[in-house]
């Protein structure tokens, strides 16, 4: 079992800051003092590094959460989610090693969208830094999504 004690998380943060901070409109939010729920220990919301538009969303859970994927149980760390315009034919949930990535189809006013949700397993919450560049990477460029997707 993977123990995150306080002082772990404070130099993930300190580190993850360091390169969310190069980011536009960040907001950091930390524990149920800036009004988050009881199981997330920080939220970070910024604007997607290659469209100002999009909006990326990262929650840091105080500790994993079982979860159902495949019909396997798996630890989530965390969740990392963005809202994209429809991609037609998606594949809708495979594995990478930063955890399992999730597709689903969705209606904002009408507008059918993607939402692409990285669901972070304990490598990805060891490598933060490195799941959150993976990410970006491959689910925020408009030239990658595709691809990235088929």
């Amino acid at each position: 079992m993977f123990n995150l004690e306080p002082a772990d998380y404070v130099l993930i943060n300190d580190g993850l800051f360091d390169v969310l901070n190069k980011r536009k409109n960040l907001m950091v939010y930390e524990g149920i003092k800036d009004g988050l729920k009881a199981g997330i220990k920080n939220k970070y919301c910024y604007s997607s590094p290659y469209d100002p538009l999009e909006f990326v969303i990262l929650d840091i859970y105080n500790k994993p959460v079982i979860k159902n994927i495949e019909n396997k149980k798996v630890e989530i760390f965390g969740i990392m989610s963005i809202i994209k315009e429809e991609v037609k034919n998606a594949i809708k949930e495979f594995d990478t090693i930063y955890g399992n990535v999730c597709i689903e189809n969705i209606l904002i006013r009408g507008i059918k969208k993607n939402e692409v949700r990285l669901n972070i397993n304990r490598i990805g919450i060891q490598d933060l830094i490195g799941a959150v560049l993976y990410f970006e990477d491959y689910f925020c460029k408009k030239c990658n999504l595709k691809g990235a997707y088929e």
